[in-house]
């Protein structure tokens, strides 16, 4: 399958391309003002079999290191498929769509046992780390929507492997409950076959 260069891109793609930035710019703005809300909102505790077996230690540090080498890596990666990074991006600003709608429709106070997971990269701006936006595992998604774009066959199986690596990490952690990491995948393929339909969502043109 042949794909865009980047200069066919800025040549007859640039509605696409600045039209997927800025909806990707706007989505997340959009978020983080959600997901403060979302901080203050009490919650439901579920009871987690699953949980119950692990006891709680603390891969913060692995666990960033996956999801961060895993970006690089998949930028590097896309770096001479433009068609394949924009079609990344635009189903990133579609699963957060859909995060945020499910977090809202699913309220949730984080497992009692929960070792607080720290954003380093965020940190550094001051920000409070998250509790509550549980409903589905964002950085489950987000390794699940890596593994999608990969176009090798090697390159999908590491990525899945870390996807897996990182969703068991986050369950030993308490990050997240048993179905936060579970439903992610199904949510991470809706919003990728979701990023391909023609004309389908206001950043996707032809």
């Amino acid at each position: 399958m042949t794909t865009s260069s980047w200069s066919e891109v800025f040549r007859d793609k640039r509605r696409e391309l600045i039209s997927t930035i800025l909806a990707l710019m706007a989505t997340l703005w959009m978020f983080s003002h959600f997901v403060q809300w979302v901080e203050r909102r009490p919650g439901a505790v579920l009871r987690d079999p699953l949980l119950e077996l692990l006891n709680p230690v603390d891969f913060t540090w692995s666990i960033f290191l996956i999801i961060y080498g895993a970006l690089l890596f998949g930028v590097l990666r896309l770096r001479t498929d433009p068609d394949g990074l924009l079609r990344l991006i635009r189903s990133y600003a579609i699963l957060v769509l859909i995060r945020t709608l499910t977090m809202w429709l699913v309220p949730l106070d984080p497992p009692t046992d929960m070792i607080l997971l720290v954003d380093p990269v965020v940190a550094l701006s001051g920000a409070d780390a998250l509790t509550r936006d549980l409903f589905f595992s964002g950085h489950t998604a987000t390794m699940c929507l890596l593994t999608y774009s990969m176009n090798t066959r090697a390159t999908k199986i590491m990525m899945a492997g870390l996807t897996i690596l990182l969703a068991a990490l986050l369950l030993i952690q308490h990050v997240h409950y048993s179905i936060d990491v579970a439903a992610a995948p199904l949510f991470a393929a809706l919003a990728w076959r979701t990023s391909q339909r023609p004309g389908g969502w206001f950043f996707r043109t032809k």
